[in-house]
């Protein structure tokens, strides 16, 4: 964000999540976006970010901005620990409860144990068949829902 962005978020303090989030999106538009239509972009967030959906009584994130914007509805994931399930994603990532080992969790590699335990849950039913990419158009994935 540049300065102009700052000069405005203190003068209005109430709006300046949802602006922050809204320019988070504007910000991926104007720098690649524009430049590269096709462009299929991974953007790693943390928090809320990811949200595609606006939870009741919170603020527009990033991601729903983005799908707003641009109209192309994005693949979003969420990683956690533990935890009520994420509805407002795609697909939910979760890591198993951490025990530590010399200050790391156990489930990360070490030299006597190279197993990592998770799983992932979807927040609603989805059945997707993947096109091989050899069969898809280059740089563009093909997604059957």
């Amino acid at each position: 964000m540049n300065d102009a962005d700052h000069a405005w978020m203190e003068e209005h303090p109430d709006d300046s999540g949802e602006y922050r989030e809204r320019r988070m999106a504007e910000h991926i538009i104007e720098r690649i976006l524009q430049k590269e239509p096709a462009a299929r972009v991974l953007i790693w967030v943390g928090y809320g970010h990811a949200y595609k959906y606006c939870p009741p009584g919170l603020l527009k994130m990033m991601a729903a901005w983005l799908w707003e914007l641009v109209g192309e509805e994005p693949f979003s994931c969420y990683q956690q620990t533990g935890g009520l399930p994420q509805c407002w994603v795609d697909l939910v990532i979760r890591h198993p409860e951490p025990t530590y080992r010399n200050g790391r969790p156990a489930w990360l590699r070490t030299p006597d144990r190279c197993v990592v335990r998770g799983g992932s849950s979807h927040p609603r039913p989805l059945s997707s068949s993947f096109t091989s990419p050899r069969k898809a158009p280059l740089g563009r994935p093909s997604i059957n829902t």
